[in-house]
């Protein structure tokens, strides 16, 4: 079976879907390494930007949580540009006069700033969500299990 090309004249289909195939996976590799942070443009500037270490520690990065009303900043004292939800865990760049550059990921880019007292020091590794308890039905408590019944 051969397939026809306008200025190749005719070439087998096996040849003509390698090509295809090439390309596809030309194409994932790119957008692999144009979406992948740490991957191909971003490695030594992923490098640069690390949060801050928590004192007295060497490997565990200074995180904080997000009071209510939270407000995101381009830079300190610049004009606010985003909320962050309450209790929102952020990784800390930098300080700067009661301003905290933070970011949400420790390899990504800092998010951008936000006041220092409108944040809690978090160091703890787990943290619990609140979830909205409209349209769920209550859940039973049940003391033996011999007595469940659905």
């Amino acid at each position: 079976m051969t397939i026809t090309e306008r200025d190749e004249g005719t070439i087998p289909m096996r040849t003509a879907l390698n090509r295809h195939l090439i390309a596809c996976l030309a194409l994932t590799l790119g957008l692999v390494l144009a979406f992948s942070p740490g991957l191909g443009r971003g490695a030594a500037s992923a490098q640069e930007r690390r949060p801050l270490l928590l004192e007295g520690t060497e490997t565990i990065y200074e995180r904080v949580l997000t009071r209510p009303g939270t407000t995101r900043h381009p830079a300190p004292e610049a004009p606010a540009n985003g909320t962050y939800p309450a209790f929102q865990p952020l990784y800390v760049f930098a300080r700067q006069n009661g301003w905290l550059e933070i970011g949400p990921s420790p390899n990504l880019a800092p998010a951008g700033w936000v006041r220092e007292p409108s944040t809690v020091l978090w160091k703890q590794n787990i943290v619990g969500a609140f979830t909205n308890s409209a349209g769920r039905s209550r859940q039973k408590e049940v003391r033996k299990g011999s007595t469940i019944q659905t």
